[in-house]
């Protein structure tokens, strides 16, 4: 029933062919029977006014009974497919009317523009929330419709950038609308649409954009929030679900790392865009007491993948990490073991993630198979996914199975800002600290509200944030002098990381509109005052510690 339903109106249009060629050879059959004959022309002129309900062809014993079984078969299914197609379209004309007179008095409510497996998690998740939702869609035969219909969700079928499916969607009187189809200019474009409306009704705008596109708009927000009804914020699900990973499968080596101390190692395999994203935020965050910078093995079947996004080339890179890249395809890794391709075996964490779900579980079960016998993690194959294999039940010995797409799309993440919550206070923090110092925003202007905080700042919190605990599960190993001070060296080193990532350099002075700083340097080569900076890091997260006990 589900393959008839996807593909419904081609079957229509197959049964209407056969209906014309059974018209076609049906009446120059009956026509020779009887001894006649007529020109093709004719013959295709007949068989069309079969779909109008128009057959005069006389025939033996009743008028209209044709002499020949497949004119009669044409004669009934022509005008069969014609009723079915009037009919449809009529009840499908009947639900779009239904279905915005039923929004007509809607306020408040949500708007998610597209429904592929990206939207379907983000209505799905805040329907179950009790909001009330509408998808709009421009394909009609979208697989994930049957089930957002099913759940509640309401449905407009048309283009999210068009006026008009956005006035049936009533979008001007939504109090959240969420961008999600395939491109970031289409994103931005029913964005801006939401943050213009004509109403003054207040909207929260989320629109999905990659990293490179939402840093564009880093300094000046695409719409001027003061004559708005809201300023867009762009996210990105592939970066969410990777610092949900790195914060799984990162705090727990801290605790090995502390009691024997070494270099984390962490592979990652793959050909998508999260395998820059999960790099980037692993280098970040893996930096721990006591250890060697960490080292990354990555392997991808052309290095242009991770050089677009990630600062290859930085000449500071060597201060906070380790990379080897390797180019390989899926197919060779497959019929290769570990050790041949990456001269190591003992990783601490291995990240797959492919475009295609089975390449990523067919690699992993691979790599499970080998026993790595210094893996302290566990393997993690990062569907995206591509398929819906994801939402069936899977397990693979010694790896981890997560789908990216739930992962960086679930209400809480995206809506209730789980992520940010601990970013958000660092940064209310350090506004209270410096506005008690007499400073104001003129000087420094990070002293503005997380709302009005440019992404590079926001992310800069992230980053200390998410590294809390790290520091908390090596302070619950040691508080000792020695873990204090090896946990602030960390610390320089992963706010180097943050810097670095960012594009900023070493500089004997510091210059923000070149991104240059004196401290992105060894630790041992800070002065007293930027060494302290780390140590009151560190201290704040000790003395949180010691409130909870």
């Amino acid at each position: 029933m589900k393959w008839i339903k996807q593909n419904e109106w081609n079957l229509v249009v197959a049964v209407a062919f056969l209906s014309f060629v059974c018209g076609i050879i049906g009446v120059n059959d009956a026509l020779l029977i009887s001894g006649k004959s007529a020109p093709w022309p004719d013959l295709v002129y007949f068989a069309i006014r079969l779909f109008f309900f128009n057959y005069d062809l006389p025939g033996e014993g009743i008028p209209y009974a044709p002499a020949t079984p497949l004119l009669q078969l044409a004669r009934f299914l022509a005008p069969a497919t014609v009723t079915y197609a009037a009919v449809k379209g009529f009840m499908l004309g009947a639900a779009t009317v239904l279905n915005i007179w039923q929004l007509r008095r809607w306020q408040g409510h949500t708007v998610v523009c597209g429904a592929g497996k990206r939207g379907r998690e983000v209505a799905l998740a805040l329907k179950a929330d009790g909001r009330k939702v509408v998808v709009i869609e421009k394909d009609a035969e979208a697989e994930t419709l049957g089930e957002l219909r099913a759940a509640g969700v309401r449905v407009v079928l048309g283009s999210a950038t068009d006026s008009i499916h956005q006035e049936q969607a009533r979008m001007n009187y939504a109090g959240l609308v969420v961008a999600l189809t395939k491109t970031d200019e289409s994103n931005l474009e029913i964005a801006m649409a939401a943050a213009n409306g004509p109403t003054n009704q207040p909207v929260d705008i989320l629109a999905h954009a990659s990293r490179q596109f939402a840093a564009v708009f880093d300094h000046q927000p695409p719409v001027d929030n003061t004559n708005s009804r809201g300023r867009p914020r762009f996210f990105n699900h592939e970066t969410s679900a990777a610092r949900l990973l790195v914060q799984e499968f990162t705090a727990n080596l801290a605790t090995v790392l502390s009691q024997k101390p070494r270099s984390p190692r962490v592979l990652l395999i793959g050909d998508g865009s999260v395998i820059p994203e999960l790099l980037g935020i692993a280098m970040v965050q893996c930096q721990y007491a006591y250890s060697d910078i960490p080292q990354f093995v990555v392997v991808v079947p052309d290095r242009n993948l991770v050089a677009r996004s990630f600062p290859t080339l930085h000449p500071q890179l060597s201060l906070v990490g380790d990379v080897s890249l390797i180019e390989r395809t899926c197919a060779e890794i497959a019929s290769m073991e570990l050790e041949s391709i990456t001269s190591e075996k003992n990783f601490d964490l291995i990240f797959v993630s492919y475009q295609n779900d089975l390449d990523d579980l067919s690699l992993a079960r691979h790599l499970a198979q080998q026993k790595p016998s210094g893996l302290f993690g566990r393997i993690v194959a990062c569907l995206r996914p591509s398929t819906d294999i994801a939402r069936h039940s899977i397990s693979i010995e010694d790896t981890e199975i997560r789908n990216l797409v739930k992962l960086g799309c679930v209400s809480d993440v995206l809506l209730h800002g789980a992520l940010d919550r601990e970013a958000r206070a660092i940064h209310e923090a350090y506004v209270a600290e410096e506005k008690a110092k007499g400073l104001i925003p003129i000087e420094n202007p990070a002293l503005v509200s997380w709302e009005d905080l440019p992404e590079s700042l926001r992310q800069a919190n992230r980053a200390q944030a998410d590294h809390i605990p790290i520091k908390q599960r090596a302070l619950a190993v040691s508080r000792s002098e020695q873990m204090l001070e090896a946990l602030a060296e960390a610390e320089h080193r992963r706010w180097m990381a943050e810097k670095i990532l960012a594009g900023w350099r070493f500089g004997e002075k510091r210059d923000n509109s070149r991104k240059l700083h004196p401290s992105i340097n060894i630790y041992s080569q800070l002065t007293e005052a930027e060494k302290q900076k780390d140590r009151d890091t560190v201290q704040s997260v000790l003395q949180r510690m010691e409130s909870l006990t």
